[in-house]
């Protein structure tokens, strides 16, 4: 038959594409060799082709995968890149977190329908991809080296947080899972200064902006129970020079409280230390965007609406004021539009908080007598006052 191939050993090569063919990410020379080899080794009928005949095989076999080789993997290189960095700027030792996202599926997909039925992948498992171990690079010393990041931790939803390594220097990232690997669309930068922010609150730090820019999210500083003897903190990177820090407690992710707010606030090296000590009940009854300041005072109103049958209806109200300077809560119980004053006194603040809390219970005194009771509910902004029944909300505008 010279060259030609016998009807039946094309039978043997499909049994064995469909034994053998799984495309692992190591390339295409392994699979070569060792198609090569089980040609030599295959047993089919007594006809065995001539070497002229494997040697044809072998060279088809080579150019068809090497093609379906390249293009596979060209698809895979550019399959899941890094989007966003959070923070985008940070500095060594500070964990970040990254969100990655596939962007060529499609060319994928197309690259894997044209393969022959034989040689698709069985298992189901993109070669480089799959389970295989996500790493994440930094640029190194003159914007050649890379130097991998440390404790790469999958967070779900496509998210990584790691840990910037010493050697880190100021270019892209790159991502690499298996055989595959990409750039991030985003930069990172290297900062030298920044603020070292520790949590005695007893809410968790959930958000932190330098100059109104995300820098702590999707990560938590947890709030620290009163008896624990290590409080947990975060650094945060920045250029030198004085920024503006938003720093916001809440229950949750979800769940905001209170944001305190530091109009300039100086990032240095060593880190400039801020600490949050646990939030007082007085600067949460004034939290709000209509709050009145009157040099170390803050002023904020809760307000009821009172439904009248005969169409009487009325507001009742409390206003409540935080003193900035001594720490101390006054307040005032109104009726009616025209603000008829039924009592005041003074909050006294709780002595111990549990983390984070959904509600406390507060007492307003005026003078030494209790005048009412209220549970306050972060969860709305708004408390149940024990004395009147009824529930006020915090007045926003």
């Amino acid at each position: 038959m010279g060259g030609n191939v016998h009807a039946s050993f094309f039978l043997g090569w499909e049994n064995f594409f469909r034994l053998f063919v799984q495309v692992p990410g190591t390339g295409c020379n392994w699979l070569v060799n060792n198609a090569i080899t089980r040609l030599d080794n295959l047993n089919t009928k007594p006809y065995k082709p001539p070497m002229k005949t494997k040697s044809i095989l072998a060279a088809l076999l080579t150019s068809i995968l090497l093609g379906i080789t390249a293009e596979v993997q060209a698809s895979i290189t550019f399959l899941t890149k890094i989007v966003e960095i959070t923070p985008a700027q940070a500095m060594a030792g500070q964990t970040i977190t990254v969100r990655t996202e596939s962007t060529n599926t499609a060319a994928l997909a197309n690259a894997i329908s044209k393969l022959p039925a034989q040689l698709r992948f069985r298992r189901g498992v993109v070669p480089g991809l799959g389970s295989s171990q996500v790493k994440i690079f930094f640029t190194g010393a003159n914007g050649q080296q890379t130097v991998e990041g440390q404790n790469v931790t999958a967070l779900g939803n496509n998210r990584y947080s790691v840990r910037v390594p010493n050697g880190a220097r100021t270019g892209r990232l790159r991502l690499q899972r298996g055989a595959a690997s990409s750039l991030s669309t985003p930069t990172f930068t290297l900062v030298s200064a920044g603020y070292g922010i520790d949590n005695y609150s007893q809410f968790d730090i959930i958000s932190i902006k330098v100059d109104n820019v995300e820098r702590l999210h999707p990560q938590v500083v947890r709030a620290t129970p009163p008896s624990s003897p290590t409080v947990d903190g975060v650094d945060v990177g920045a250029t030198p020079g004085n920024h503006s820090l938003q720093v916001t407690l809440g229950r949750s992710a979800s769940e905001p409280v209170m944001v305190y707010a530091l109009p300039a606030v100086a990032a240095t090296n060593p880190l400039q230390g801020v600490r949050l000590e646990i939030m007082k009940a007085g600067e949460y009854l004034v939290a709000s965007p209509a709050a009145r300041i009157s040099g170390t005072s803050i002023t904020a109103s809760w307000q009821t609406f009172i439904f009248d049958a005969t169409g009487n209806h009325s507001v009742n109200g409390f206003d409540f004021t935080f003193n900035q300077a001594n720490g101390t809560t006054t307040w005032i119980h109104w009726a009616g539009l025209e603000k008829r004053v039924l009592r005041s006194g003074n909050v006294l603040e709780p002595i111990n908080w549990a983390l984070n809390p959904a509600s406390v219970r507060l007492q307003l005194r005026s003078g030494t007598q209790l005048y009412t009771e209220v549970v306050l509910n972060f969860q709305n902004a708004s408390f149940f006052a024990v004395g009147d029944g009824l529930t006020y909300q915090m007045q926003a505008n």
